[in-house]
């Protein structure tokens, strides 16, 4: 069963037995959209929830559970640092409102719920935003029609961190020069970023395409711990950025005890997206191998490696889950953090075969995790710990530190 699904029943059984757990849910659209289905639980219940299908996930392998911890996320709301909000253009609303903007109907791609607040991201931010698709909408940039495929306007994309906020606009067909000129003259002082994409492939539903135009930059500088980031439009960085503090401290905590060890020894940073662990963990190490398959995440890789001084640094373009033919010994030490797929194939059998001192393995998908783990030969857990990464949701991030034996 997946990870979502067990804690999902877990979450529904503990509401039937005791509903001093319920709470009134922040969000308006709590129970309409399913950016935070778990909300009208107490906060500690849902760790507590999360927790308990972690361990049942993790119990047959041996390792002293009553220490694992499942670490709440410092910011229980406003915490995302990227968000997808749809346009769409619903003739058949009975309501009499055609143009939505927001987030999809729970378990309905095509119905679009029309949002006028959002708890995942900081408010005044979301109120900009908002305006701008109300400004867009005004001067006669028609909502897409996800069923009859027709329209422009796409998707409205948001990152932010702090003062920060960029807005990604993506369209069926490139706006005119003149209405880009009138978006700049009254967002352009409160954006940090807007970047406008093509994206004409009406058979295409992801919020990407070709970019045509910039207001300001493409890209934010994140300023966090003691390191810079540049995040570009096109890029990955961690969504929950108040816990990725406490996953280091909990990382270097074990690395801590090896430090003798492993100062000879490689790291190896795999699905490295911008860089951000092989980064912050190279202190650790001779040399930090970066492994990314992304073009955009490699491109802001390089920058924020120069923009670091990371002077033990190479990088390798690899799609990892094809066939590899990777140069490492057992005289290093894997951080892994894959996408909810898990590893796949072809990296165990490159662990099996290299039998790395140590595995990182950090996951949003505990129960892919789970089965990655089964699939290792010759390893041991000398540590774990949950992270609630996704508060309000089904999701969890979960990190697991081997040794080899």
């Amino acid at each position: 069963m997946k990870f979502i699904d067990l804690v999902k029943q877990k979450y529904q059984s503990i509401k039937i037995q005791h509903s001093e757990v319920i709470r009134p849910p922040k969000s308006h659209y709590f129970g309409i959209v399913g950016s935070t289905n778990m909300e009208d639980v107490i906060y500690s219940v849902q760790l507590e929830i999360k927790k308990d299908v972690i361990l049942s996930i993790f119990s047959p392998f041996q390792w002293e559970w009553n220490k694992f911890i499942f670490e709440p996320s410092p910011i229980e709301f406003e915490y995302r640092f990227k968000m997808e909000y749809v346009a769409s253009f619903d003739p058949n609303n009975n309501s009499g409102q055609k143009s939505m903007f927001g987030q999809r109907q729970t378990g309905r791609f095509n119905k679009v719920v029309d949002i006028h607040s959002d708890v995942l991201i900081p408010s005044c931010h979301f109120i900009q935003i908002r305006q701008l698709y109300e400004f867009l909408n005004s001067n006669n940039v028609i909502n897409f029609d996800l069923i009859n495929k027709t329209g422009e306007l796409r998707y409205l994309v948001y990152k932010g961190f702090k003062s920060q906020i960029m807005c990604i606009i993506v369209t069926t067909k490139k706006l005119p020069i003149n209405l880009i000129e009138n978006i700049n003259k009254i967002f352009g002082r409160t954006f940090t970023s807007i970047v406008f994409l093509e994206n004409n492939n009406l058979n295409n539903d992801n919020a990407s395409g070709v970019k045509y135009y910039t207001i300001n930059q493409d890209y934010l500088l994140l300023d966090i711990l003691d390191k810079k980031f540049k995040v570009s439009y096109d890029s990955f960085f961690q969504n929950n950025i108040s816990c990725l503090p406490k996953i280091l401290d909990f990382v270097q905590s074990v690395l801590n005890q090896y430090q003798n060890t492993i100062r000879n020894y490689v790291f190896v940073d795999f699905f490295c997206g911008i860089g951000t662990f092989g980064i912050f963990l190279s202190k650790y190490f001779s040399k930090v191998c970066f492994i990314e398959s992304h073009t955009g995440n490699i491109s802001d890789l390089y920058y924020n490696i120069l923009l670091n001084n990371i002077n033990n640094a190479t990088i390798q373009q690899i799609d990892l889950y094809k066939s590899l033919d990777l140069e490492f010994d057992h005289n290093s030490v894997f951080f892994l953090d894959p996408p909810r797929t898990g590893l796949g194939k072809h990296l165990i059998s490159t662990i099996n075969k290299v039998k790395p001192f140590l595995l990182i393995y950090l996951s949003c998908n505990p129960a892919t995790q789970f089965n990655d783990l089964c699939a290792l030969t010759d390893y041991k857990i000398i540590s774990a710990r949950g992270f609630d990464m996704f508060p309000n949701t089904f999701h969890a991030e979960n990190c697991i530190i081997l040794q080899k034996v």
